[in-house]
């Protein structure tokens, strides 16, 4: 429409600002998609599953950003339309890699539906039976869906189990015995007692005390804060149920020390806490989905030498590793300031706010410490990891501090079907 006009430069006749008033109304409609980048939204905009948009967030980001840099939404058009055609080219970007995704989720679906054909129909080779052929290849068809994200993990683990137990390659028992595994009920319970873990002011209030005691110094207030998140690590079995306590911890220690908005010491101090409470996952095996079903895979004459403690010996130094070299290297990036100034009014008024130490508060640090005193002493006490975990949620659930509805939320379904 504005090419049709006398130049996008140099609108100035009644009809070409009746025409920038009408592209105006036209993207009116698409600024609540613009407003709102959600995976829901996404999914009436680009017209895919919402689990690709990850894949196009950036063109849209790119054109939000682009709208809020003008006058505002509603005045885009009246002061610049130039601005208004870089938005129409980006979006136009965003659709062009939406479809790019669709044609590789095309042929991902069909190099399934070979992989399958293959193992039905294909030479068998020698020492191989047909029905391990099928086994093998069906598995293989399931690695492009899970990979170009084709359909959600958890309905391709479904996908699998029916088309190996429907033909009878397997028996059902078989295809679902990871349901009925220790691991699995280990994983469940402690997605559980993530989430009611994560809706206490536990950590806020510690590091608010690590504010309010530890020096000001910026090195000791982010060791401080990435060693909670370690800790967490021993019973919070999810980054994101982690993030969740630390992200407010992180923002509030931030305004404590006077640090800037967006400056780089509140930059160092939240990548610090990031890497300390999400990427260092590993040094626990409760302290991430994966790691407990890498235990599960362990052979049985193996698996008993790998306990909680075995685990944490191993993984302790590539993880010492791992974050000396990332702490270092937001060090010499941001080069934050070390010394500073605590801001005790802040920390005084976030204490009145969060008022005294709650029943709940006491029942789940409790319960936590219990939880990793025996998780580090099954080797003396013989009982399975999965089992202290079942102990504490229902300790949690008898005390009320795990409600139905934190339970439903804060286990990840698909996680647990896939």
């Amino acid at each position: 429409n504005l090419h049709q006009t006398d130049g996008v430069g140099a609108v100035g006749s009644p009809n070409d600002q009746n025409e920038i008033d009408g592209l105006g109304n036209f993207l009116d409609g698409h600024l609540a998609v613009l407003g709102r980048v959600t995976d829901v939204v996404a999914d009436k905009y680009l017209g895919e599953p919402p689990l690709q948009y990850s894949h196009h967030l950036p063109g849209i980001v790119q054109a939000q950003g682009s709208l809020r840099q003008t006058d505002d939404a509603g005045s885009v058009w009246d002061g610049d339309p130039l601005g208004v055609m870089d938005v129409l080219d980006e979006l136009d970007s965003a659709r062009g890699l939406a479809h790019t995704g669709r044609a590789a989720q095309l042929a991902a679906l069909v190099a399934a539906v070979l992989f399958f054909i293959l193992g039905w129909w294909g030479p068998v080779p020698e020492g191989l039976s047909r029905q391990g052929q099928v086994g093998l290849c069906t598995i293989a068809a399931s690695l492009p869906l899970l990979v170009m994200q084709v359909m959600p993990n958890y309905a391709v683990a479904v996908l699998l189990a029916a088309l190996l137990v429907v033909p009878g390659v397997v028996t059902p028992s078989v295809a679902l015995a990871g349901m009925g595994s220790s691991s699995w009920l280990m994983i469940l319970t402690l997605l559980a007692i993530s989430a009611s873990l994560s809706g206490s002011g536990l950590l806020f209030r510690l590091a608010l005390l690590a504010a309010e005691r530890l020096p000001p110094n910026f090195l000791i207030q982010s060791l401080a804060l990435s060693g909670l998140g370690v800790v967490l690590g021993t019973g919070v079995s999810t980054g994101s149920a982690r993030v969740a306590l630390a992200a407010p911890a992180a923002r509030e220690l931030a305004t404590a020390l006077r640090y800037g908005k967006q400056s780089p010491a509140s930059a160092a101090l939240g990548l610090s806490a990031f890497v300390g409470f999400t990427e260092l996952g590993t040094l626990f095996v409760t302290g991430s989905p994966v790691c407990l079903l890498l235990l599960s895979m362990i052979p049985e004459v193996m698996a008993g030498q790998v306990t909680w403690g075995f685990w944490f010996v191993a993984a302790l130094l590539p993880n010492l590793l791992f974050f000396a070299f990332s702490f270092l290297v937001i060090m010499f990036t941001l080069r934050p300031p070390l010394g500073g100034k605590t801001d005790l009014g802040t920390v005084a008024l976030q204490r009145r706010l969060l008022g005294p130490v709650t029943r709940r508060e006491i029942i789940s640090i409790t319960l936590l410490l219990l939880l990793v005193a025996g998780f580090a002493t099954a080797r003396y006490h013989g009982v399975n990891a999965a089992w202290i975990a079942v102990a504490v949620f229902l300790a949690l659930v008898v005390t009320k501090t795990l409600d139905t509805p934190t339970f439903e939320r804060g286990v990840n379904w698909g996680l647990m079907i896939y």
